[in-house]
C-alpha cells in the first residue's frame, strides 16, 4: 500500500512536469537540455522501438523529465529531490528493487514533501490524495 500511494504520487508529479514542457521540435529540445549523451541513449530506445514508438518524451525517466521542467523554470527541484524521487519511484515501480534500509524513511518523508508542495502549488494535491 505504500509503494502505491508513493507510485500515484510521483505519477502526478511526472504528468504535472510533463504538461508544463512544450519542445517544438523534441530531438533539438532534448538534445540540448539532455546533452549528447542522454539524448543517444533515449533516441536509441526510440528507434529501437520502431513504428511503436510514439515519441521520444515517452523514453524519458522521471529524473529527466524533472530536469526538464526545472531547466524550464516550470518547478522548482533541487538535484537531491531528483535524484530522491527517481530512487523511490523505482522502488515503487519494481517488485524486487528495495530502498537502503538506514536511509529509506527519511527519503520516504523527503519525497512526500516534495511531492505535495509541487502539487499543493496546481491544486492537485486533493485530487492525488483522493486517487490513492
Amino acid at each position: 500500500m505504500v509503494k502505491w500511494t508513493f507510485y500515484v504520487m510521483l505519477e502526478a508529479i511526472e504528468r504535472l512536469a510533463l504538461e508544463n514542457l512544450r519542445p517544438g521540435d523534441q530531438r533539438t529540445y532534448l538534445k540540448e537540455k539532455l546533452g549528447p549523451g542522454r539524448f543517444k541513449q533515449i533516441e536509441g530506445m526510440y528507434e529501437r522501438a520502431g513504428d511503436n514508438g510514439r515519441s521520444l518524451m515517452t523514453y524519458l525517466n522521471l529524473a529527466d523529465i524533472l530536469r526538464l521542467a526545472v531547466s524550464d523554470s516550470a518547478i522548482q527541484l533541487d538535484e537531491t529531490s531528483i535524484r530522491l524521487m527517481k530512487n523511490v519511484r523505482d522502488w515503487a515501480a519494481h517488485v524486487l528493487y528495495d530502498l537502503s534500509p538506514e536511509t529509506a524513511v527519511r527519503n520516504l518523508v523527503t519525497v512526500k514533501g516534495e511531492c505535495l508542495r509541487l502539487l499543493g502549488s496546481t491544486g492537485q494535491a486533493e485530487r492525488v490524495a483522493a486517487s490513492a
